[in-house]
């Protein structure tokens, strides 16, 4: 199945964390299990506790190790200022990533000709308590125009429209 008609679009997948190391080994695997050949991870830490030995000699994977603690939002602009891709995606490092996600997601960011996407379902497990549940998001399964706020540097806000696409099903090749 042939998902892009042009030369695919360079993917940055960014993980900030904190003192999670449990979590990286398979955040990891699930990033290099991806169908989409054109991606990159870049996984940005801030803990007490660096985790290069879980890190593989991969091309595509490249760790930040932060000396001073950042919020996670610092984190996050760190790994888009050291990205290299077109598309950023956010890969949190406790999330189960089928291994279509970054495909499906850049096959309807593309498609829809959107700046931001997102599920409009999602599915939660806490394996400790053994429950789960499911998450929806009403407005997002209708589709709608969202107003974002971004703040200039003199902490003015200004609007800015986006064009948000939610996608709803999974690939017909998977379930």
């Amino acid at each position: 199945m042939t998902l892009f008609h042009d030369a695919q679009p360079l993917v940055s997948c960014i993980m900030p964390t904190h003192n999670r190391r449990l979590f990286i080994p398979k955040a990891i695997e699930y990033f290099l299990y991806q169908y989409y050949p054109n991606r990159e991870l870049i996984i940005i830490i801030d803990g007490t506790e660096p985790v290069s030995d879980l890190i593989p000699d991969n091309p595509n994977i490249r760790y930040l190790y932060q000396d001073q603690m950042h919020s996670v939002d610092a984190k996050r602009n760190i790994a888009c200022k050291n990205s290299n891709g077109e598309i950023i995606i956010h890969w949190d490092d406790d999330d189960w990533m089928a291994d279509w996600r970054i495909s499906y997601q850049v096959k309807n960011l593309l498609a829809r000709q959107s700046d931001i996407c997102g599920l409009s379902r999602l599915f939660f497990f806490n394996p400790a308590a053994n429950l789960g549940w499911e998450y929806i998001c009403e407005c997002l399964s209708r589709g709608c125009r969202s107003r974002l706020r971004k703040r200039k540097k003199k902490k003015k806000k200004k609007s800015q429209t986006f064009k948000i696409t939610t996608y709803l099903e999974s690939p017909s090749n998977t379930c």
